[in-house]
């Protein structure tokens, strides 16, 4: 009888999802996943794999999910239902069909017909779930956001990741602030990797332009933060600094004052990178605004707290974003005409391919 009773159970459509890039991604696309699976009471299966070896530098090995979710109390509580973790580069089982491949062209990413997944319970995997929806839905995406903020409000917190919120919230002294993240880390690093190559003619182009798509909308020049800072400061709105790199806030602070900003770093501290991260996270959902680029650790978590994203990406010329680069990542190169030109070249071309190109290609003066 209990065996029969737990037939009956697995009987349900499946998703698995495998996803091996850093946490937001990870979260973004299993909470739309869920999402998803829910509408035909399906199950997501999700194999949290270890990080590549690049990003290991950045978050460590250590990168469990069960450092972030209280996953024994999730089960305990019935969400094994909904969603099982596992630790594992275990490959998806044999003869599973992608909800990217062809069978599903027609179908992506809001048209997917129920009774497809129902009337076989249908075993599928996918690493894309953002956006998809069945065609009975008809939501918009302003609608599935809402109920991708209800599904993370039931995941519950590792205790250690809940009481360091809280005690940070409580010593804070305020519920009403603004947001500014500022990335450069991991990008800088490609950055740092790529460019003496681009001077000995050695680099792999290809390689150089991801990463220049990656500088270009992930990153801005400080002074282009300025104008929404000042917005924040004419108002009596403090901002809670957070960045990958913490020391750029002595920047801002020099530049406006210490006294308008808050640094996480005073109240947020955790034993790993993987906490820390979804610890900044968190924090930041709370914020009246994000002032931050096109990352997806800012836009998701202004999404999750239904507060505005002011993206600065971009909003300045081709040349402030080839100063920039070279200031900062590399300076020797800096009087080196034909690498500046070739970057010049490549960046503008990054400004065309998103449709913000200024003109002209001179920073604006003034």
């Amino acid at each position: 009888m209990q065996l029969k009773s737990a037939m009956s159970r697995r009987n349900r459509p499946t998703f698995f999802m495998k996803r091996s890039d850093r946490l937001i991604a990870r979260l973004k696309h299993l909470l739309y996943g869920l999402r998803f699976a829910s509408q035909v009471d399906g199950q997501m299966i999700m194999a949290w794999t270890p990080l590549p070896n690049w990003f290991q530098q950045f978050d460590s090995k250590d990168y469990h999910v069960n450092l972030i979710f209280d996953i024994r109390e999730y089960y305990a509580s019935g969400g094994s239902h909904d969603l099982i973790f596992f630790d594992s580069v275990t490959p998806f089982p044999a003869g599973l069909l992608s909800l990217q491949g062809p069978e599903f062209e027609s179908m992506r990413p809001s048209k997917f017909e129920r009774e497809f997944f129902l009337k076989d319970n249908l075993t599928v995997y996918s690493g894309i779930y953002h956006g998809f929806q069945f065609a009975d839905e008809g939501k918009s995406q302003a609608a599935l956001d809402e109920e991708v903020r209800e599904i993370y409000s039931e995941l519950p917190h590792d205790p250690v990741v809940a009481r360091i919120l809280a005690s940070a919230k409580a010593r804070m002294n305020t519920e009403h602030y603004a947001v500014l993240h500022v990335r450069k880390g991991d990008v800088g690093e490609m950055l740092k990797r790529d460019l003496p190559l681009l001077a000995e003619d050695a680099v792999d182009m290809k390689a150089l332009r991801l990463t220049l798509g990656h500088y270009v909308s992930r990153t801005a020049p400080f002074e282009l933060y300025y104008p929404e800072i000042q917005k924040c400061i004419d108002s009596g709105l403090k901002i809670l600094f957070t960045s990958d790199s913490p020391e750029t806030l002595a920047h801002f602070t020099e530049k406006f004052g210490p006294k308008h900003f808050i640094d996480i770093n005073r109240f947020v501290r955790a034993r790993y990178p993987i906490q820390k991260a979804f610890l900044d996270f968190n924090m930041m959902i709370g914020g009246a605004k994000i002032i931050s680029t096109g990352s997806t650790y800012a836009a998701f978590a202004a999404m999750l707290g239904g507060s505005p994203l002011i993206s600065v990406a971009m909003t300045g010329s081709v040349d402030q974003s080839v100063q920039f680069l070279f200031d900062e990542y590399c300076p020797a190169l800096s009087t080196d005409g034909r690498v500046r030109r070739l970057l010049e070249a490549e960046i503008e071309s990054v400004y065309k391919t998103k449709g913000k190109v200024p003109s002209p290609l001179l920073a604006p003066s003034g």
